[in-house]
C-alpha cells in the first residue's frame, strides 16, 4: 500500500537506499527497477493500480532525481499488470505481464521512458496467472516459463520471444534419476541463477527411499544439466505430494551448500545433454534449524498462504508457525480446475483448516473466489471468524455469475481501517450497527448497494479519508463525509451529490452527471489539489428551472471563489465544447497554485476539427498561476 517505504538494496555492498515517499498514498502500487547500459543509469518505475488497471506512473532516476517524475502517456492499451508475477529487466527493457482483458507483455524502455506492449495469445497468458510461473532471460531474450502441473510430470515449458514478434516454444525434460512410478515429483521453485542458468528445486517423496530435495541446474547455452541433492532434513519430512516453499528458503539452502553439518550432506553431479553423469562431489550443508527466528518470520510473510501452510513438513521448529501469522492472502486461482465442483470441495477444506487451526489476531486478510450462484455458508463463517479476530485490512473479491451477500457479522468488524469489496451485495445495515469508527479507506467495485444503505453507512465512518465507487449503481446518493480527502466515482449513468466534504483534496469523476445548485459547483471543493473529469456532464439546478446542460459559466458568478490548494487538473475525453472551455477558463483563472493541467481530447465522435483549435483558445485564457503547465495531448 501507499504508506509503505520503498528501498533499494545493493546485495554486493549491502547498501540500502530509501526512495522518496510514494506520490499517492493509500493506493496499491507496483515497483520495478531497470538498468540502461548506454547512459549507465538505474531507474525505478512506479505504477499506481486503480481497480487493477494502471492509472498513473512515475519514474525515479537513481543519483539524479530528487523526487518522482510522473509520466503522461502509458501507451494505447489498458494495462492490468500482474503484481504477483515478478518483472524482469533485459537490455534496458523492463517486462511485466498484463492480464485480462488484453493479454500482453508490458515493456517499459528505461532510456526513452515509454510503455509498449508485446502481443501474446490468450492461451499462453492464462498459463501464467498463478505464482508458479515467471518471466526469465534466455540468452539475452525474453522468456516465459511454466512447468507441468500434473503428478509424475517432469516437463518444463519454455517460450522465448524471437525476432519478428514470434514466440518459440521449447520443452525442457528434467533428467530424473528414478522411475516416475517410484516417487512423487513436484517442482516447487523455478528461479534463474547466474547469467545463463535456471535452477529447479524439486521435492521427491518416495515409498521406498528417504525424502530428497534436489536442485537441477540447466545450462541454457550448452543445453546440459547438473544437479545436487539435499538429504536427511532435520526433523521428519512427511510424505507429501505438494510443493514446499518458494525461493527465499531455497535461496538460503542453495547458497549455503559449503557450510558443514553433522546431520546432512549434499551431492552434486554434472551431467551431459544425454543425461550421463560425468562428475560428482560432496559438500556439507547447513540445516534448517540454524535459521534465526526473524528469518523464518520473514519467509512466512512473503509466501502465498498455500506454501506457508506447507512449511509444516520442513522440521518440528517450523510446525504450526503459520497458525499465528497476522497477514493472510487466499485466492481460488491456485486450486481452480475444470471441475468447479471439485475446486469448491477442496477450497471448503482449506477454509475449514484455516478456521480450525489459526490462532491469534488477523490484521490483514485478502481473499478472492469464484461464486457459482449458490449460497456459501462457509463464507459466512469466514466473515464471522474475521470479525472475532480484529481484522483491520479486509479485501474481498468475488467473481462469477452471482454476488456474495455480506453476512451481518461483517458490520461487527469494528477494527477495520481499510476495506475493499468487489462483487458483493450489501442489503441492509443492521440496527445494532455501531459504525466503522477507525475506517479510513473504502473501495467498492461492482457492489450492489442502495443509496439508502450507502447514505447510512458513510456517516458511520467518521474518519473516512478515501472513497472509491466503481460500477456501483445507486440512485442519486448524497455523500456526507467531513474528513474525506479522496473521492473517485465511476458510473455510466446516474447522479452524485457531495453534501459535505470540506477537506476533499482529490476528486475523480468518470461518466458522471453532477447535480449542483446555482453557484455552488466547485465552490464546495475549495480544498481540492487534484481534479480529474472523464466524460463529465454538469447539470445546474436552479430553484425554478433545470438547465439540461451547462450553457454558460460566467466568472462573475464565482468572484468569491478561489481554489488556493488546486495543483493538478485532468480533463479526459473532452470534445472542445463551450461549457468545457468555460470550465477550463475558470480553473485557470481561479487557481493561483495550479502546477499542471492535462487535457486529453476524445478521438471519436467526429470532433477532430474542433479539438485542433483548442490550444489556440487555451493560450488566450488568463492564468492565475505563473508556473502552470498546460498539456494538451492531440
Amino acid at each position: 500500500m501507499g504508506s509503505e517505504v520503498i528501498a533499494i538494496c545493493n546485495p554486493a555492498t549491502r547498501e540500502v537506499r530509501f526512495l522518496p515517499d510514494v506520490p499517492h498514498e493509500g493506493e496499491d502500487f507496483i515497483c520495478s527497477i531497470g538498468f540502461e547500459r548506454e547512459e549507465n543509469k538505474y531507474k525505478v518505475v512506479l505504477t499506481i493500480e486503480t481497480n487493477g488497471k494502471l492509472s498513473r506512473a512515475w519514474v525515479f532516476t537513481l543519483g539524479i532525481d530528487k523526487s518522482w517524475r510522473e509520466m503522461i502517456k502509458y501507451g494505447e492499451h489498458d494495462y492490468y499488470i500482474a503484481g504477483h508475477i515478478s518483472g524482469i529487466c533485459i537490455s534496458g527493457i523492463i517486462y511485466r505481464i498484463s492480464l485480462a482483458p488484453d493479454y500482453c507483455i508490458v515493456a517499459f524502455d528505461v532510456k526513452s521512458e515509454i510503455f509498449t506492449s508485446i502481443t501474446m495469445s490468450i492461451e499462453l497468458c492464462r498459463s501464467f496467472i498463478d505464482c508458479d510461473n515467471m518471466l526469465i532471460e534466455v540468452n539475452g531474450k525474453l522468456g516465459m516459463m511454466k512447468y507441468s502441473d500434473y503428478l509424475f510430470g517432469n516437463d518444463i515449458y519454455l517460450w522465448v520471444f524471437e525476432e519478428h514478434e514470434e514466440w518459440k516454444h521449447e520443452i525442457l525434460h528434467i533428467p530424473l534419476e528414478r522411475e516416475p512410478n517410484e516417487f512423487y515429483f513436484d517442482p516447487f521453485m523455478i528461479r534463474k541463477y547466474g547469467a545463463e542458468e535456471i535452477v529447479f528445486a524439486i521435492h521427491i517423496t518416495s515409498r521406498s527411499h528417504d525424502d530428497v530435495l534436489v536442485f537441477y541446474i540447466y545450462d541454457m547455452k550448452n543445453k546440459s544439466w547438473r544437479h545436487f541433492e539435499v538429504q536427511e532434513f532435520p526433523g521428519q519430512i512427511e510424505m507429501n505430494r505438494s510443493r514446499l516453499v518458494q525461493w527465499p528458503l531455497l535461496y538460503h539452502l542453495y547458497h549455503h551448500k559449503q557450510l558443514r553439518s553433522r546431520r546432512g550432506f549434499l551431492t552434486e553431479s554434472l551431467m551431459s545433454p544425454n543425461g550421463k553423469e560425468i562428475a560428482c562431489q560432496s559438500v556439507a550443508l547447513d540445516v534448517l534449524s540454524s535459521l534465526p527466528e526473524n528469518v523464518i518470520h520473514d519467509i512466512l510473510k512473503f509466501l502465498p498462504l498455500r506454501d506457508v501452510v506447507r512449511t509444516n513438513i520442513l522440521s518440528t521448529k517450523w510446525r504450526y508457525k503459520w497458525c499465528r501469522i497476522p497477514q493472510l492472502e487466499l485466492h481460488i486461482a491456485p486450486w481452480l480446475v475444470e471441475d468447479l465442483r471439485s475446486s469448491s470441495i477442496q477450497f471448503n477444506k482449506i477454509l475449514y483448516h484455516l478456521l480450525t487451526f489459526h490462532a491469534g489476531p488477523i490484521s490483514k486478510f485478502i481473499f478472492s473466489l469464484y461464486t457459482n450462484g449458490r449460497g456459501r455458508p462457509e463464507l459466512d463463517k469466514l466473515v464471522y471468524f474475521l470479525s472475532r479476530n480484529g481484522v483491520q485490512h479486509l479485501d474481498f473479491t468475488f467473481c462469477g455469475c452471482s454476488q456474495y451477500k455480506m453476512h451481518s457479522s461483517f458490520f461487527t468488524c469494528s477494527q477495520l481501517r481499510y476495506l475493499s469489496l468487489s462483487g458483493c451485495e450489501i442489503q441492509i445495515v443492521p440496527p445494532a450497527f455501531k459504525g466503522f469508527h477507525k475506517l479510513i479507506s473504502l473501495k467498492l467495485s461492482e457492489v450492489t448497494i442502495s443509496s439508502i444503505v450507502l447514505e447510512s453507512l458513510i456517516p458511520n465512518c467518521p474518519l473516512l479519508e478515501q472513497l472509491v465507487c466503481d460500477g456501483v449503481a445507486i440512485d442519486d446518493p448524497e455523500i456526507s463525509a467531513p474528513m474525506l480527502r479522496s473521492f473517485e466515482y465511476i458510473e455510466d449513468e446516474g447522479f452524485i451529490c457531495l453534501k459535505s466534504a470540506p477537506y476533499l483534496a482529490k476528486l475523480s469523476l468518470t461518466h458522471m452527471k453532477y447535480h449542483v445548485g446555482t453557484g455552488s459547483f466547485l465552490e464546495s471543493f475549495s480544498a481540492l489539489e487534484h481534479l480529474k473529469l472523464n466524460r463529465f456532464s454538469l447539470k445546474v439546478i436552479d430553484e425554478d428551472d433545470e438547465i439540461p446542460e451547462l450553457e454558460c459559466l460566467n466568472l462573475e458568478a464565482f468572484s468569491d471563489v478561489t481554489f488556493i490548494h488546486l495543483r493538478e487538473v485532468k480533463l479526459i475525453q473532452t470534445i472542445g465544447s463551450e461549457p468545457e472551455l468555460q470550465l477550463i477558463k475558470l480553473l485557470l483563472a481561479k487557481s493561483p497554485m495550479l502546477e499542471r493541467m492535462l487535457i486529453q481530447p476524445s478521438k471519436t465522435g467526429g470532433h477532430a476539427s474542433r479539438t485542433i483549435t483548442i490550444p489556440i483558445v487555451l493560450n488566450s485564457f488568463r492564468r492565475a498561476s505563473p508556473e502552470v503547465q498546460v498539456v494538451y495531448n492531440l
